[in-house]
């Protein structure tokens, strides 16, 4: 049958962190490009609009988390959403362009650390996507962690990690069909019906984007 890809909402443990500082605006940039944040689906457009309201009226209450990018500035490990948003205040005047920024600065983190930073942070708020979650805990195999010590990290059972990282059995196309809303996630899990078989789940992709008729091409290849 179908796997079941959705993986449950657990606490983490709060990591040990360093005093706030003040950095200006002009020198923060956001942690996409490096691989160091955890979301790559955005939130809802009235979370942000939200979210730009309350920073607008009361201010940042709480700090950036951010490392240093080694040329003057800092990426921001956790808070790209209120990055945007002070950028947004930027851009219409209500504030300066180097306006001073509180921000939390690891500047020991490495690449993995930094993107357990973040992924933490997302499972905390705004459930993330199952294919961001995915994408940050293949990343972080890829940068040397075990599954054992993404489980310890994230508080989840060996069964839950494997759970989260069976969707690699997905094509590339697929999980971008399902981030981008294009298919459901019903849709997905039927897809795994074909794990690993990437060639075969794209040729059902092109011709069925509802979960029935995925299945019914897929069991109807098979025999």
């Amino acid at each position: 049958p179908p796997r079941n890809l959705s993986a449950p909402k657990r606490s983490i443990p709060p990591k040990k962190i360093a005093e706030a500082a003040m950095v200006p605006l002009d020198k923060l940039h956001p942690g996409n490009g490096d691989g160091t944040n955890a979301r790559h689906v955005a939130p809802d457009k009235e979370d942000d609009n939200s979210l730009l309201a309350s920073i607008g009226t009361i201010g940042l209450i709480l700090p950036l988390a951010v490392k240093s990018n080694g040329d003057g500035g800092h990426v921001v490990i956790d808070g790209n959403r209120r990055l945007a948003a002070l950028h947004a205040l930027a851009k219409s005047g209500r504030i300066k362009p180097d306006a001073m920024i509180p921000v939390i600065d690891h500047e020991d983190a490495d690449a993995a650390s930094a993107l357990e930073m973040s992924l933490a942070a997302n499972m905390e708020r705004l459930d993330l996507h199952p294919v961001d979650r995915y994408e940050a805990f293949a990343a972080l195999v890829e940068k040397g962690r075990t599954r054992e010590q993404i489980g310890e990290r994230f508080l989840l059972t060996q069964r839950q990690v494997n759970q989260v990282l069976a969707l690699g059995g997905l094509s590339p196309a697929v999980r971008t069909a399902w981030k981008d809303g294009k298919i459901s996630q019903e849709a997905a899990e039927v897809f795994t019906l074909a794990a690993g078989d990437f060639d075969r789940q794209d040729k059902v992709l092109t011709r069925n984007k509802h979960a029935h008729g995925v299945q019914q091409a897929l069991i109807g290849e098979r025999y």
